[in-house]
């Protein structure tokens, strides 16, 4: 009886990978799975401060819980900076550009709430 379950990749694999400058394609599909999942939280993350500014302030309060939400979710995507950095094994020039997409996704959708909402 065979497996189908993909093969486990090892941090020393992994790290043995990126620096040989070519990462495999299951490594980039594994990053890009991450990157898009990241940044689906900081969506929901968004409709949480959203929602609370409702409760809080209605139309106001909505344009003001999406400016408190930037601040929070820059926090939020230098934790997910650290760890790809400090646990992953990517070094920041690797995670900076995901930096860029993870935060910069959802606080272009927080600025146009703040900006239609204002």
């Amino acid at each position: 009886m065979g497996s189908s379950a993909p093969a486990a990749i090892s941090l020393g694999s992994l790290r043995q990978d990126l620096s040989a400058g070519k990462p495999s394609k299951r490594i980039r599909k594994d990053t890009l799975m991450h990157t898009v999942m990241v940044v689906g939280i900081g969506l929901v993350v968004l409709a949480v401060c959203l929602y609370l500014g409702y409760l809080l302030g209605a139309a106001p309060g909505l344009a003001r819980a999406a400016l408190v939400f930037l601040p929070l979710w820059l926090i939020g995507a230098g934790i997910n900076m650290f760890i790809g950095v400090r646990s992953a094994g990517y070094a920041v020039t690797q995670e900076a550009p995901v930096l860029i997409v993870v935060f910069g996704i959802p606080a272009a959708v927080a600025i146009v709430a703040w900006w239609k909402l204002h």
